[in-house]
């Protein structure tokens, strides 16, 4: 390696300009492909398209009307849904929700079918008409059965009759899913906006799957929008400030806007899809090449300032730092890769997109970095404040040589104790918390979930053995009595099952006697009730919802509360041993579905996936380490600094969260090779001076000290700060990586402070080597 890198040093500075115009020529091509970059804003992009959850649940969505709606939330300033001018606002309102892009269905308690007898007649309307009209005694009775009826309940009415719900089903056709998303809910935001003018005394919140789907769309615009300049000017300065040289900070940006181009431009050549998660991937690269930058310029403005040519002192800077920069971008690009076991592709295209912009950033800080600084005019010198630096170094290389066992066993303790808290931890999220409290979507999701009804739903497809099964006295019984089993359960907040509407049906056929609320007793007696009360439904409110064309199977729907995936995934799986155990071959399930159970899932098996791609990570880069530095023991030794951080951090999160969503599950991945960068230029520059300059292990711990440490801590104040801006997303899948990722790289810095030092002379003890 030393030939080579020694060969091409020559290479680069004898031939700058050839060096810049290859460079530049093949980031262009590569750029021109960010054109093709597209977004999507459909939360099933988190899926893979063999995902048995989402499999069922597009199974089910072919089977009844497609559940994709947005919620009106309306809640009246007099905490009464049931006045003349709240319902006639209300009546209003459902009637302008029927004109929103790609509507199929509108409910709310207005519009509900509600059902009478007369005689022997059925009578089927509104339940609400004409409000003005209303007599007191009216208003008492159309709140007594909307507050009571099991169909409307938590559901779209509350208890206490304070707050109201619209529900707008929408059936987008799919050819433009973002497009699509958008103009239902532009047009949703201005009927909201027309309304709450006009009625000020009525404020609405918005949510659903459609505006859960604009949120996703809006977290990506918004992290590429904001994130990145904020990131940028700070690092900038951060850099400025350390390195005091404009031409050093200014070409360290340059590798970094060029590499993020290359990689965006080759996702769009590979038709990758923006999502939430990808579209942090120009951020983490860009402080991913940070470090490689100041490593080269800042050994490159030592040798300067010591006399040494521009050209000598580029040429010692890329040969000293090509072989460790060339281990850690590797290790990096790898921790990156590991990112494809995850089950969630928006991660894996996120690996892969950084990974690539990685190695970009590493040819670019060893080839055109070098050749444009050598190109530039003026002494370049870089100043990185080192003489004060080197005073605080040396300090503390005295301090620790003094105290080094204390300070070895001290943060073995340390890290023993506060890792322990890693137990603490559980996979476990809620997909409305992935927005933080200042989006609308989480404020209007949070308001409905405490005021009216849940947002996580659990459909159960219960299939007959025949067509027109669903009518069999035995088929409803059963469903009957797991309705009755759900409503017991305590993540259960409503029900929405099919023996509701029979047992009303089988009232109102029996002069709306009240003991008469019951199941009909013959199957032709309920498959009559049934099609009388079809027959008399309007266009746009039928059962398809609930129940299949040939009448073989139903629907049932269970909401949920604001419950986490844990408990979500415990609900389904007690149902599940439910239907086994007591359905006696009467109703036959696929099991729950729904998408919060979909992101239930992926959640437990993502958090499973990626701790097996920690092992493997951690076990490939112990063994490339060992290789590259050519000595077992200090190889082995280096694992302990290179695991103590994440787990540090996972015990601090252990100690005050404890809930680990999909982003927090990649740290341990994502940082590894962060972490052994810092390893790396460390042991790098203690085995030159062992090997090389024949110092002893205390004087080698001095010098790489003195080469490695000041921009190992610029590195590490760039990264950390760069990932606390993304920890300010309002996204919590990136926010929660930033901030997990920074306290793990902060860890880093003080284990490669504290621990590694006397790990090496714990177990290098010889003279020479």
């Amino acid at each position: 390696m030393n030939t080579f890198t020694r060969h091409y040093a020559n290479w680069v500075v004898n031939n700058k300009w050839l060096v810049t115009l290859i460079t530049v020529a093949l980031i262009i091509a590569a750029a021109m492909g960010a054109h093709r970059l597209t977004m999507s804003g459909d939360y099933k992009i988190f899926f893979k398209p063999d995902n048995p959850q989402l499999q069922a649940f597009e199974a089910m969505q072919k089977t009844y009307t497609k559940s994709d709606n947005i919620l009106l939330t309306l809640a009246p300033k007099d905490k009464n849904v049931f006045t003349r001018s709240n319902l006639s606002a209300l009546i209003e309102l459902t009637d302008a929700a029927w004109q929103t892009p790609f509507s199929i269905r509108v409910d709310s308690i207005s519009n509900y079918q509600n059902s009478v007898a007369d005689g022997d007649t059925l009578h089927v309307d509104d339940l609400v008409k004409n409000p003005q009209a209303l007599t007191d005694a009216d208003l008492a009775r159309i709140r007594n059965i909307a507050v009571h009826d099991p169909l409307l309940a938590k559901r779209l009415i509350s208890e206490n009759g304070q707050v109201t719900g619209i529900n707008i089903t929408l059936q987008m056709p799919g050819k433009n899913k973002v497009k699509e998303i958008q103009q239902a809910v532009k047009f949703a935001k201005e009927m909201q906006a027309k309304f709450e003018a006009k009625h000020p005394d009525i404020k609405i919140y918005m949510t659903g799957v459609a505006m859960m789907n604009y949120a996703f769309l809006e977290a990506t615009h918004n992290d590429m929008k904001h994130l990145v300049p904020y990131m940028m000017g700070i690092l900038f300065l951060l850099l400025l400030v350390s390195l005091r040289s404009i031409q050093a900070t200014g070409l360290i940006f340059l590798s970094i806007i060029l590499s993020i181009a290359a990689a965006m431009g080759m996702a769009g050549w590979m038709d990758v899809i923006l999502s939430a998660p990808v579209a942090t991937a120009p951020l983490t690269i860009l402080i991913m090449a940070i470090a490689d930058g100041v490593h080269m310029l800042s050994h490159y403005g030592h040798n300067v300032r010591h006399g040494v040519s521009r050209v000598d002192a580029m040429k010692e800077s890329i040969e000293s730092n090509f072989a460790p920069m060339l281990f850690t971008n590797v290790t990096s690009a790898l921790g990156y890769l590991t990112m494809n076991m995850s089950d969630v592709p928006p991660f894996q295209t996120l690996g892969n997109v950084v990974a690539f912009g990685i190695m970009v950033a590493f040819f670019i800080t060893v080839g055109l970095v070098p050749a444009l600084m050598l190109i530039l005019p003026g002494s370049s010198k870089i100043h990185s404040q080192e003489e004060s630096k080197f005073k605080l170094m040396e300090r503390y290389q005295t301090f620790f040589l003094n105290h080094r066992y204390k300070m070895l066993f001290s943060s073995l303790l340390f890290t023993a104790v506060v890792g322990s808290f890693v137990t603490h931890n559980k996979f476990d999220d809620s997909f409305h918390e992935y927005f933080d409290k200042t989006t609308e979507f989480r404020q209007a999701t949070d308001f409905t979930l405490e005021n009216l009804t849940g947002v996580y739903l659990m459909d159960f497809s219960l299939e007959a053995n025949q067509p027109g099964g669903i009518n069999d006295p035995k088929f409803l019984q059963k469903m009957e009595e797991f309705s009755t089993w759900l409503r017991q359960q305590p993540e259960v907040l409503h029900v929405d099952t099919f023996t509701d509407i029979m047992k009303r049906l089988n009232k109102n056929m029996h002069g709306d006697d009240p003991a008469q609320y019951k199941l009909p007793e013959t199957r032709e007696l309920a498959a009559q009730y049934l099609l009388l009360y079809e027959l008399s439904l309007p266009y746009g409110l039928d059962l398809t919802n609930q129940v299949n064309i040939d009448k073989s199977a139903t629907k049932l729907t269970a909401t949920l509360h604001a419950v986490h995936s844990t408990q979500m995934i415990a609900l389904e799986d007690r149902a599940n041993a439910w239907l086994k155990a007591n359905s006696g071959g009467i109703i036959k399930s696929t099991g729950g579905s729904g998408a919060g159970l979909m992101f239930a899932h992926v959640g437990q098996d993502n958090g499973e996936s990626m701790l097996e791609g920690e092992v493997i990570q951690i076990l490939q880069i112990s063994v490339l380490i060992m290789l590259a530095i050519r000595s077992l023991k200090l190889g082995i030794v280096s694992m302990v600094p290179n695991i103590a951080p994440a787990l540090l951090a996972y015990g601090v999160w252990g100690m005050f969260v404890g809930q680990i969503n999909m982003g927090v599950a990649m740290v341990g991945v994502i940082s590894l090779g962060i972490v052994v960068d810092d390893t790396m230029h460390f042991l790098s520059k203690y085995l030159t001076a062992r090997r090389e300059l024949g110092q002893t292990p205390e004087d080698a711990l001095r010098y790489a000290f003195d080469m490695a440490g000041i921009p190992m801590w610029i590195s590490t104040l760039t990264l950390v700060c760069g990932f606390l801006v993304l920890a300010s997303s309002h996204f919590a899948m990136n926010s929660d990586t930033g901030l997990v990722t920074a306290i793990t790289i902060t860890f880093a810095a003080l284990t490669e402070a504290f621990m590694l030092p006397g790990l090496i002379l714990l177990v290098d003890r010889k003279a020479k080597i």
